[in-house]
């Protein structure tokens, strides 16, 4: 992603922090950059497919690691609930809905324990080099519980929001006894620790994996599908991915709209064969319109009236 990019989010970002409103940075952000430049932005890349749309990488093209940060204050929806840290959200916004564990219960990181923090895709050189840290949205960044909380969901968590400190950089983390584990490897081990090369090899990361393969056109209007309840939207098929089967960076949500320009089949986490959609939100309230990336295609379904 280029730095005129970086820089425009930022902007963006602090502009929204001295008393914007949430939509009003998504609406900001398709404005200022166009469809299709947060996410997917960068070259074609050779993956020695004829079709291949801007942004859509393979797993080998995905090289994101974690830096660990410590809580150290508690939010007022936390507080309310008589429980203490914050918890991981859908969209950087204190209005967003909060993400749900498998057993129905909000993910939260208390106080004392530590968020892990989202790099970049991948470093600027060749090569699978830690990059920098994704830029913080309305004081919120997107990364997963640490390994010192009891969850894998990841979301957007505060980092400081309208003058509180949440959380703080622990690059100790790891290093003291009574941590958990030595290295941040990223939900189900597949990404690596900010802090060091080192912890690729603990980490099952590896600087290699497919190309984006063959795609098949589609270029449809596609909803993303209700599950039926709250629970059941949390589930996977909500997670927009930087390749298929790879990292989540974003959410999305029942309800919203997305452009489908391709889709191919692919391994997810488990032994199967599945389809993938490589989408571009249209309209959502999680995810600015623009962003590109990979969900499971059967959590989508074909937009039906004109009036939608």
């Amino acid at each position: 992603m280029s730095r005129g990019v970086d820089a425009l989010i930022v902007a963006l970002a602090d502009r929204l922090a001295e008393g914007g409103t949430r939509r009003s940075f998504l609406a900001a952000v398709g404005a200022g950059l166009g469809a299709g430049t947060l996410a997917g932005c960068g070259g074609a890349g050779s993956s020695g497919s004829a079709f291949r749309p801007r942004g859509a990488y393979g797993q080998g093209e995905v090289a994101v690691c974690y830096a660990p940060w410590q809580v150290v204050a508690t939010e007022e929806e936390a507080k309310r609930a008589r429980v203490s840290g914050v918890y991981v959200r859908k969209g950087p916004s204190f209005d967003a809905e909060i993400t749900l564990q498998n057993d129905g219960t909000p993910a939260r990181v208390p106080e004392g324990r530590h968020l892990a923090r989202q790099s970049r895709r991948r470093a600027a050189g060749p090569g699978c080099h830690a990059a920098r840290p994704r830029p913080s949205v309305n004081g919120f960044v997107f990364g997963y519980p640490g390994d010192d909380v009891a969850s894998n969901k990841s979301g957007w968590i505060p980092l400081e929001v309208a003058g509180v400190e949440y959380a703080r950089d622990d690059p100790r983390y790891g290093t003291r006894p009574g941590d958990p584990t030595r290295w941040l490897c990223g939900p189900h081990s597949f990404d690596f620790d900010c802090r060091s090369e080192a912890s690729k090899r603990p980490c099952r990361y590896r600087c290699s994996g497919g190309p984006v393969g063959k795609l098949r056109r589609t270029g449809r209007e596609r909803v993303v599908r209700d599950r039926g309840s709250r629970l059941a939207n949390n589930n996977e098929e909500f997670y927009l991915r930087w390749a298929l089967g790879s990292t989540p960076f974003a959410w999305v949500a029942p309800g919203d709209r997305v452009h489908e320009i391709a889709v191919r089949r692919g391994l997810s986490y488990g032994k199967y064969h599945v389809s993938w959609s490589f989408v571009e939100v249209r309209r959502s309230d999680l995810t600015p319109a623009g962003w590109r990336g990979w969900l499971l295609t059967s959590g989508l379904e074909p937009l039906r009236g004109s009036g939608s």
